[in-house]
C-alpha cells in the first residue's frame, strides 16, 4: 500500500494522497492493509503533524492513545525488488502493553511499517497484507512477527525511492468499530505507533550475465568475455 506525500496547492500544506487498494488484493487480506493505511493516513494528516496520533480526524472525533510501545525490531538488511513479482520480508519486534489493553481481542491488530522519509511526513509507506502474529510472554509483553508485502507491478515504488527505508510498528484496538460502517466512531478506536525502530535497504533487483568466446578455449589464444548488467526499472515496469 502506497501513501505518497505531495505539496498541496491549497494553503501550501503537506497532504496525503487518497489511498487505493490494488484490484488484485481488493478482498480478504487486503482489508487489513486498507484499514491500517486509513488509520495511518488520518494520524499523519497535516493537523496531526505536531499533535501526534490524537490529532483531530473528523469533527470532534479522534482516536485515543493506546498504551502500547514497541522495541527490539529486527528487519532484513536489504530487500531486493524486481518489477513484477510480489516480495515480502519478515519483521520481528517486542510489544509492551498496559493492563487495560486486550491484545487477544479479535479486533486488536498490530503490524510492521516501512516508510521513506520522516515518520511524521513520509514520502511513501509500505504495510503487510496481514497483521502480525504475537505470542504473549507475560502480562505486559508479547513477541510479534509480521511481514511487509511489496507489489512493484502496482506502482508501489519509484526508482528515486531505492535506498534506505526506516522501519516502525503500529497497533490498533478497533473495540468493535467497523471503519466501513456509517456509524464508525474514531473516538472509540485506540492507536499506537512508533517509527525509527530500524532501517533496511530497498533495492532495485539487478542481474549480471556473462559469456566467453571462443569455445573451446585454446592455449595461448585470446579469450573475450562480455557481460550485461541490468536493474529493475520501477518507473516503467
Amino acid at each position: 500500500m502506497r501513501i505518497r506525500a505531495t505539496v498541496a496547492a491549497v494553503s501550501g500544506a503537506l497532504a496525503l494522497s487518497a489511498l487505493a487498494v490494488p484490484a488484485a488484493h481488493a478482498a480478504g487480506p487486503s482489508s487489513y492493509r486498507a484499514d491500517v493505511a486509513k488509520v495511518f493516513q488520518a494520524a499523519h494528516a497535516p493537523s496531526a503533524a505536531t499533535a501526534g496520533i490524537s490529532a483531530r480526524v473528523a469533527g470532534d472525533e479522534m482516536p485515543y492513545d493506546l498504551d502500547v510501545t514497541f522495541s527490539n525490531l529486527k528487519v532484513a538488511k536489504a530487500v531486493k525488488v524486481g518489477t513484477t513479482s510480489h516480495v515480502s520480508t519478515a519483521v520481528t519486534y517486542t510489544m509492551k502493553f498496559g493492563a487495560d489493553v486486550d491484545v487477544t481481542a479479535k479486533d486488536f491488530v498490530t503490524g510492521p511499517i516501512l516508510y521513506r522519509g520522516s515518520f511524521d511526513r513520509p514520502q511513501n509507506v509500505l504495510f503487510g497484507d496481514l497483521p502480525a502474529t504475537c505470542s504473549v510472554t507475560s502480562e505486559t509483553t508479547a513477541n510479534c512477527k509480521g511481514k511487509i508485502d511489496i507489489y512493484p507491478d502496482f506502482g508501489e515504488l519509484a526508482n528515486a525511492e531505492a535506498g534506505t527505508w526506516r522501519a516502525g510498528a503500529l497497533a490498533i484496538a478497533w473495540n468493535g468499530q467497523d471503519p466501513e460502517s456509517p456509524d464508525f466512531d474514531w473516538s472509540k478506536v485506540g492507536v499506537a505507533e512508533k517509527g525509527g525502530l530500524g532501517t533496511t535497504l530497498v533495492q532495485r533487483n539487478s542481474k549480471l550475465t556473462t559469456s566467453a568466446k571462443p569455445k573451446p578455449v585454446k592455449k595461448g589464444k585470446t579469450v573475450t568475455v562480455t557481460g550485461k548488467l541490468s536493474r529493475a526499472n520501477w518507473d516503467s515496469g
